[in-house]
């Protein structure tokens, strides 16, 4: 039996092998088949989107270019896990030996036309790469530096292209804090019923408007939530009294969720644990490919630690490698203690609750404040619809402190500039 067939075979018996085959870094070109190729990305698809994976799946997501002899093939051809294992193990070392023959013909080119010695030298020394997975190789200085060279040339340039960064849809404060770049780990830090979640919801909303793919991780409320809040800040409609709105607008809001579907837009709401994010978010990087990715909060996911403490410093060191793995901006929110409250002041950096480890951590930190009292020394009670807050950038490792104001239009749960 064909290697390539067992594993996908047995990833359809036990999609845990799926998870096991992006974390060794199998790729597309890892198949040899394009039937194959076909099969494994609508896995992926089925797989990320949190679908069972079965014939009927396949076929109700590939359409007419179901490869139904291919797939049967591969069901045949997978027996047991254990066989699944083997066969990962055994594609990616195939991909891995077929990328020594052309190196081997270049150097063997390189010794008949009597190249410098340091050159031979150093096209052998990188052979013994070629046997290790792909996924786990640096990069270059070569390419390190070339990456660095473009990015100059582009601020140099005065052509910058805008179109792949983040930002939060404030204009001024946008333009203040300059917008989140794809290496960022961003904190977004906030007391509890200030507008956390609709502040990353309207982030989400106006990034995938703007073309950009987005991947949501809300695990504080349900995935109908976000999307429902999403048209409301859209349409300026209140979700309370959705029914007493006028039917043009009634229209206009359900027209906007189901635009909502048709954007670059997946949420999750069941991956609560570490291990299952970082297990989603190496599938998101391997088919998705977003260019955000905002997790609502990081104090409610779960990890074993001894304490709040180092529960909250592990989560908080975690988002670094989870961002690397993803390979663009990740937004985490997460909850500030009650001293800034209490104190009735803005937040600083030492105020996140349970740990210090996100002040050292984060590349750049937002936080919203909602003071007690308006600009007119009205008390902001909970009876008000518009609130006025204050949202903060108190740490950007290579950019400036800022700070902006903000009404909080609490009927339709969205944050406007004043």
């Amino acid at each position: 039996m064909h290697a390539e067939q067992i594993y996908l075979g047995s990833c359809i018996l036990e999609p845990t092998l799926i998870d096991e085959g992006v974390q060794d870094g199998i790729k597309t070109d890892h198949f040899t088949n394009p039937d194959r190729v076909v099969i494994w990305r609508s896995i992926l698809s089925l797989h990320m989107a949190g679908k069972a994976i079965d014939a009927n799946a396949l076929y109700l997501d590939l359409g007419k270019s179901f490869p139904i002899e291919e797939l049967s093939a591969c069901e045949k051809a997978a027996p047991t896990q254990a066989n699944g294992k083997k066969a990962l193990k055994r594609i990616i070392e195939q991909h891995n030996i077929s990328q020594l023959r052309p190196a081997l013909n270049h150097i063997l080119s390189q010794i008949d036309d009597a190249a410098p010695y340091k050159d031979i030298e150093a096209l052998l020394e990188a052979v013994p790469a070629l046997l290790r997975d792909n996924a786990t190789l640096e990069h270059t200085l070569t390419e390190i530096v070339q990456d660095a060279t473009n990015w100059a040339l582009e601020q140099l340039s005065g052509k910058i292209d805008l179109s792949k960064l983040v930002i939060t849809g404030l204009p001024h404060f946008d333009n203040a804090i300059t917008p989140i770049q794809s290496h960022e780990y961003v904190v977004l830090g906030a007391r509890t019923s200030t507008g956390k979640t609709s502040f990353m919801t309207q982030v989400a909303g106006v990034n995938v408007e703007r073309g950009l793919k987005v991947a949501y991780f809300t695990i504080e409320t349900s995935a109908r939530s976000i999307v429902l809040q999403m048209a409301a800040q859209r349409t300026g409609v209140n979700l309370r009294q959705v029914g007493q709105e006028m039917p043009n607008k009634q229209k206009k809001f359900t027209d906007e969720i189901a635009r909502i579907g048709k954007q670059s837009l997946v949420i999750f709401e069941r991956d609560l644990s570490l291990d299952a994010i970082e297990s989603r978010c190496r599938l998101l990087a391997a088919s998705f490919k977003p260019d955000l990715v905002l997790i609502d909060y990081m104090g409610l996911i779960t990890i074993k630690g001894d304490g709040s403490y180092e529960r909250m410093s592990k989560l908080s060191k975690a988002m670094i490698p989870i961002r690397k793995s993803l390979g663009c901006a990740l937004i985490v929110a997460a909850q500030l203690n009650r001293g800034n409250e209490k104190d009735d002041r803005p937040p600083t950096r030492t105020d996140f609750r349970d740990t210090g480890s996100i002040e050292e951590d984060a590349h750049r930190i937002l936080c919203l404040h909602r003071p007690s009292k308006d600009d007119n020394g009205m008390e902001q009670g909970f009876d008000k619809s518009i609130y006025q807050q204050e949202i903060y950038q108190l740490k950007l490792r290579d950019g400036p402190l800022c700070q902006g104001r903000v009404n909080f239009i609490a009927t339709h749960t969205k944050f406007e500039e004043r």
